[in-house]
């Protein structure tokens, strides 16, 4: 089974099923939303990024947006664990 995550980038959930099965459904859940979440943003934006180091400036735009709109930090840290797992 794949997710796309980004325009570009899809999972392959198959192949990390083990590594998804150490994680709580509800963790799965949550990492998987806000990921899909900074997705749609990048893609609202035009964001590509190409290398770890454009994810990593886009992913700290990201989680400055999120702290001027008023989210809790919990959203920021599911997005990068969720990165980092997916």
């Amino acid at each position: 089974m794949y997710v796309t995550v980004m325009a570009s980038y899809s999972i392959d959930i198959g192949r990390h099923i083990l590594l998804l099965g150490s994680y709580a459904h509800d963790t799965q859940v949550k990492y998987l939303a806000a990921v899909t979440t900074f997705s749609h943003w990048c893609d609202s934006l035009a964001i590509k990024p190409r290398s770890i180091t454009d994810l990593d400036r886009h992913l700290s735009n990201y989680m400055a947006d999120l702290w001027f709109a008023g989210k809790g930090k919990n959203e920021a840290t599911c997005t990068f664990y969720g990165l980092d797992r997916y």
